[in-house]
């Protein structure tokens, strides 16, 4: 198999400095990680986690199909926990306050002031109506 020819991208160059424009998965992830090893030591497997949700997956994926969904219906949608503000602090916040006991989101879900069975309740996924 192989190798498509690389076509140099200045736009990419200029959002991923040096990546190698060889658009596969597993480069892209490689690039991230690599970014995220010049910035800050030491790196758990939870900042890695975070790293790649934050730089790949969230904007490629979530945001996308949120902007497009919200789009169609003539709704904006607000991410109010993505204010770079809010990220950054977060960001520093120690992993064991991220989760902790057993649960997710441990910090977020202590600092809120409501009903027990609905911060505590399983995640509901949203989807869209197929009718």
């Amino acid at each position: 198999m192989t190798t498509p020819p690389v076509q140099y991208d200045s736009i990419v160059e200029a959002i991923y400095p040096g990546f190698s424009q060889i658009l596969e998965s597993h480069n892209v992830v490689e690039y991230h990680l690599s970014q995220l090893n010049n910035y800050d030591t030491p790196v758990d497997f939870f900042k890695i986690i975070t790293y790649l949700e934050l730089k790949h997956r969230l904007p490629e994926l979530l945001l996308m199909r949120v902007d497009k969904m919200t789009m169609a219906v003539s709704v904006e949608g607000r991410m109010p926990f993505l204010d770079h503000k809010l990220v950054e602090f977060v960001l520093q916040v120690p992993q064991k306050l991220k989760y902790a006991q057993g649960q997710t989101k441990y910090i977020l879900k202590k600092a809120c002031a409501g009903p027990h069975d609905i911060i505590y309740r399983r995640k509901i996924g949203f989807a869209a109506p197929i009718r």
